[in-house]
Order: C-alpha cells, then sequence, then structure tokens
C-alpha cells in the first residue's frame, strides 16, 4: 500500500469515526441523560501492625497464648511480622472472636 494509499484510508477512517461519536452525541442529547462519572467507593481504612499487635498482646496476657500462635500459624507464620499486610482485618476479626 502507498502512502497517499495509507492517508486516504486514515483519512476514511477519521470521517466514520467522527460520524460515529455525533451519532452517540445525538442519543445522549436525545434521551437527556448523561451518565456522571460514579464515585468509587472508599476503601475501608487500614489495619496496620500495630492494631493486630495490641489485640494479639491482650489475648496473649489474658491466657490465649496457644490461641493466638494458632491464628498466626493459620496464616502461615510463626510472627506476627511475617502476616501479609492484606490478612490483617481478618487476623484481626478471629482474634477479637477468641
Amino acid at each position: 500500500m502507498s502512502r497517499v494509499d495509507l492517508l486516504q484510508d486514515v483519512a476514511r477512517k477519521s470521517r466514520d469515526l467522527a460520524s460515529t461519536l455525533e451519532e452517540l452525541a445525538a442519543v445522549f442529547e436525545a434521551t437527556g441523560k448523561e451518565s456522571a462519572p460514579k464515585a468509587a467507593p472508599k476503601p475501608a481504612p487500614a489495619i496496620t501492625l500495630e492494631e493486630v499487635r495490641a489485640v494479639l498482646a491482650k489475648k496473649s496476657h489474658a491466657g490465649l497464648t496457644a490461641e493466638v500462635r494458632g491464628l498466626l500459624e493459620a496464616y502461615g507464620a510463626s510472627k506476627l511480622s511475617e502476616v501479609d499486610p492484606e490478612h490483617y482485618a481478618d487476623l484481626l476479626q478471629e482474634a477479637e472472636a477468641l
């Protein structure tokens, strides 16, 4: 394909695109509904290592040391710092249920 043919093809496709966009704008105008961008839901506040540590320490001091160790092992860790932060919320919830 020569450069001239290529340029003519690009021009033709550009006109087709412009026509399609005009049709789309007409549909929005006819329905009177423009979809406003939806606000993304606010993410839950992140649970920190310190928050989890405080609850686990409290449970451990209450005589639930074995249960605390069991929770950590369930998340594949021997100590809290080895737990993936994405699991803090679940771990905290389980610890509070002890």
